[in-house]
């Protein structure tokens, strides 16, 4: 992201990133990628058939994704952003990696031949496997969730660690030129609703949407400060909104 300077409306490349943020990032990717080749290694070696390593890899994925669970935690417990007021609530990860064990567990029970083969005889070895769509069904939504689960996870990581490779905290000039303000991009989203909920502006739910109830906080805002009040999401507003948070 470029460094505003108010003084002639130029961009210039911003100061050094963080570089505990651009590891920590990269470190995600590895994480998930892990958890993606972890159950499908896992099938390959368990399921001697294609079918079979298709199932088998959908039924170990929501234990495999407890690792991102995890991850996140470490992040949330032990990182401390020194630039952003940004951070992962603990107990996000510590809800979602009970979520995914309650998953994987139903979801083996699920696969149980007792559950999904009515026929009742393919536990013996013999007769066609005669499945149970309703369960088959309830499988598959099952697995949808964790791995919605794991979307928004990975989503609110990456929210917090571009807070942080972004933030730059400087002081807004007294004459300022209207026309040296920008647009800001919508990675700044989820950090705004934050700290506008916390300075008292109501934005409603801290989803990374520009929403109505969003605009309308950043008018007021904007208003108390000085800003011209458009309700748009603009540098100078984020610039703003940092130096007030710095000053609680």
């Amino acid at each position: 992201m470029n460094r505003l300077q108010p003084e002639t409306g130029s961009a210039t490349p911003a100061p050094e990133r963080s570089r505990t943020a651009l590891l920590l990032r990269a470190g995600t990717w590895v994480v998930l990628a892990v958890s993606l080749a972890g159950p499908a290694w896992w099938a390959w070696t368990q399921e001697p058939d294609a079918a079979g390593r298709a199932v088998g890899f959908l039924a170990a994925f929501p234990l495999f994704l407890i690792l991102v669970d995890l991850w996140t935690l470490a992040i949330a417990r032990f990182w401390r952003p020194s630039r952003s007021p940004l951070r992962v609530p603990v107990r996000t990860p510590l809800v979602l990696a009970i979520l995914h064990t309650g998953l994987w567990l139903c979801m083996r029970y699920l696969l149980a031949p007792e559950v999904l083969d009515r026929s009742g005889v393919s536990a013996g070895g013999q007769g066609d496997l005669a499945i149970r769509w309703g369960i088959a069904l309830l499988f598959g939504l099952l697995w949808m969730v964790g791995t919605v689960a794991v979307f928004f996870e990975i989503r609110l990581l990456r929210w917090v660690l571009i807070s942080e490779d972004t933030a730059v905290v400087e002081e807004k000039p007294e004459e300022a030129d209207e026309a040296s303000d920008m647009a800001a991009g919508p990675e700044h989203t989820y950090e705004v609703q934050t700290i506008l909920n916390r300075l008292g502006y109501e934005t409603g739910p801290v989803d990374g949407e520009l929403n109505d109830a969003t605009r309308e906080a950043l008018r007021k805002f904007q208003a108390d400060t000085g800003l011209e009040a458009t309700g748009e999401l603009t540098m100078l507003t984020v610039i703003e909104l940092r130096n007030r948070w710095g000053e609680r």
